[in-house]
């Protein structure tokens, strides 16, 4: 009879840590891009400043590399293939 072995649990909680960190950035970048998004003047929503812009850019590069770097130590790779 074939048994599967148990991960240990501190390997597991590794694992949802790095999954909620994951989920945390997507969440992050749903936000920044919508605060990116058009006005809506019958919302009370004006234009962002090229300095939100940048902002909110620079925040969803800076998660996605969070994304990155979370799913390639989640699955034990060092890196994308020719970086």
């Amino acid at each position: 009879m074939y048994t599967q072995r148990r991960r240990s649990t501190v390997a597991l909680r590794g694992k949802d840590a790095t999954s909620e960190r994951i989920v945390g950035s997507v969440r992050a970048i749903m936000d920044a891009k919508a605060a990116l998004r058009l006005p809506r003047p019958a919302e009370g929503k004006t234009a962002l400043s090229d300095r939100e812009t940048k902002q909110h850019q620079a925040a969803i590069e800076a998660h996605e590399k969070r994304i990155n770097e979370n799913v390639f130590a989640l699955y034990g790779v060092k890196g994308l293939p020719g970086d």
